[in-house]
């Protein structure tokens, strides 16, 4: 004799039933994770490669700068050292020049140039005093083209 269940009894068997094979199969996975540990290992790798570009750049120094130099008085006090700058010959790529003045004591001044004729006028001593001219890009600097001036 077969016996029938009401509709809403079958729902509730149908649900455990599905329940229970549920459970079932998710204790056999983790049983066998745990027998065979190696079994949960995973192992990712990857690959990745960066391009990078590095750029140098050398200003050469000027080939030939025209200046007018004045020393400080002869006589050892303190006066003026100064130089303008009247022709600088050009230097491919320079967008502007630093002229540097150094005084007999190893200081030192720098003015930007951008234009001619530029001036930098410093109070020192009478000695030798030295100054450069470099060309400028960007935050790069050249080479210096340099002279002595004064004793």
């Amino acid at each position: 004799m077969r016996r029938v269940l009401p509709a809403g009894c079958r729902a509730v068997l149908r649900a455990l039933s599905t329940a229970a094979c549920l459970t079932g199969a998710a204790a056999t996975l983790l049983a066998g994770v745990a027998l065979h540990p190696a079994a949960a290992d995973a192992a990712f790798s990857t690959t990745v490669t960066a391009q990078s570009s590095v750029v140098t750049l050398q200003l050469a120094a000027p080939a030939s700068v025209g200046a007018v130099v004045s020393c400080p008085g002869t006589d050892g006090h303190q006066g003026s050292f100064a130089v303008t700058l009247n022709a600088i010959a050009p230097v491919p790529r320079a967008t502007g020049y630093l002229l540097t003045v150094t005084d007999p004591a190893g200081r030192s001044r720098t003015l930007a140039v951008s234009a001619l004729p530029a001036t930098l006028k410093v109070t020192g001593q009478k000695g030798i005093w030295t100054y450069k001219v470099q060309a400028t890009v960007q935050g790069w600097v050249g080479l210096p083209w340099t002279a002595s001036a004064c004793q």
